[in-house]
């Protein structure tokens, strides 16, 4: 990339048994919750290798949009999201033709919004695409910094910049509150502070009104770990092996902030202040010279050519955290659980580990889902993602949770 409060102590404790409604998993042991000056603090044993939820998901999907050969718009490239619509169809973001697409129940093609330019309703770098309501949805621009709102018929809506923050940091668009609340980050970057080394750059997170004004900050937290390198005219950002990050994900009409080098989440409300915390004890693991080999390969595999040399020079210089992150990502399924990914290395083989915590943070139990997926969207009994193939065509799929019936 480039640039021109403590908890007091605990005032009550109690055992719960976790969720109710679909329940937890047979081996799983309970969370411990407890009060400190108003936050809720839920406490939870790493979930045991019997304590699986015993879902599981179809190997055909009931979806499956994306070909090699065929029309242009069923050829997708470079996605950046997908969410269901409430036909069973799904709107897709791809940014390799600066486009957003409806697709019907049967993977029909219905419509397509946008393309490339900076006018109102065009794209220069489509980073995400977020459901804005029942009959709209949102395109962020990074690079224009802006957020484009089209309705399901094809029409444009609005559009909003986002306020440059003070600084060299670029702002980022992450989710939109059921109350209208815009969840933002920012890179708190100044150029008194620039300096070449291994850095944590901060973070801030943001609510802003619906008109994009800042509203309330939750606090400015670790980013990445990264190595900083100053030249006359430019700063270079190195995301280093194994890097600590910052997790951000909507729970309702919450916001979760998470520092993945644990497993430890913070749900902020709607007004700014902490509201819960819920911990859930995964052990560290150690980064083995077998992580540190695949993620090197890795790493250069996907370089420029030409790049390669210098990018391994720095990667084998600055060779990251003696332990791997605890968790890669957040999702929030639309019954209120959160699912979160444990972070898989490189040299990781088998199925991706999920830890699903309720509605409260307590750990219901784990699901195991096939490697290779990169999650969208969870349903009461599916699930939407992006999987690409051996061929490297993307395609954007519907698969179904056996083990889990629909509620109702």
């Amino acid at each position: 990339m480039h640039f021109p409060r403590p908890l007091p102590a605990a005032l009550a404790v109690a055992v719960v048994a976790g969720s109710c409604g679909e329940g937890r998993a047979p081996h799983a042991p309970p969370a411990v919750v407890r009060d400190s000056a108003g936050v809720t603090i839920v406490e939870s044993p790493a979930p045991e290798p019997g304590a699986r939820l015993g879902w599981t998901l179809d190997s055909v999907p009931t979806l499956d949009i994306g070909t090699l050969d065929g029309p242009p718009e069923l050829q997708l490239y470079q996605v950046r999201g997908a969410f269901r619509l409430a036909d069973g169809g799904v709107a897709v973001l791809n940014a390799g033709s600066r486009e957003v697409r409806l697709y019907g129940a049967d993977g029909r093609h219905l419509r397509s919004m946008g393309g490339e330019g900076d006018g109102p309703g065009e794209f220069n770098n489509p980073g995400s695409l977020h459901r804005w309501a029942d009959d709209s949805l949102a395109v962020w621009d990074a690079r224009a910094r802006r957020l484009t709102v089209y309705g399901l018929d094809g029409s444009l809506g609005r559009t909003l910049a986002l306020p440059q923050p003070e600084g060299l940091g670029l702002p980022s668009f992450r989710h939109r509150l059921s109350n209208g609340a815009l969840v933002t980050t920012s890179m708190k970057l100044s150029e008194d502070a620039l300096s070449s080394g291994e850095v944590r750059i901060p973070v801030e997170v943001a609510l802003l009104s619906d008109d994009g004004e800042v509203s309330v900050s939750l606090g400015t937290f670790p980013g990445d770990d990264t190595f900083m390198q100053i030249a006359e005219e430019s700063v270079s950002i190195l995301r280093i092996p194994f890097a600590r990050g910052l997790a951000v994900a909507p729970h309702r009409n919450q916001t979760i902030v998470a520092e993945t080098g644990r497993l430890e989440l913070r749900y902020f409300g709607p007004g700014g202040s902490t509201e819960r915390i819920a911990r859930v004890a995964v052990p560290p693991r150690q980064a083995t010279d077998a992580d540190r080999q695949a993620y090197l390969e890795e790493r250069l595999a996907n370089a420029a050519e030409q790049a390669r040399p210098g990018l391994r020079t720095l990667l084998l210089d600055h060779p990251g955290p003696d332990t791997l992150p605890a968790f890669s990502a957040l999702k929030d399924d639309v019954l209120g659980n959160t699912w979160v990914r444990l972070f898989r290395s490189p040299a990781d083989t088998g199925a991706e580990q999920w830890i699903v915590l309720d509605a409260e943070g307590a750990a219901r139990g784990t699901v195991a889902l096939p490697p290779g997926i990169d999650v969208y969207e969870i349903g009461p009994d599916w699930l939407l993602g992006l999987w690409t193939d051996e061929l490297d065509v993307e395609h954007v799929r519907v698969w179904r949770f056996s083990g889990r019936p629909a509620p109702g």
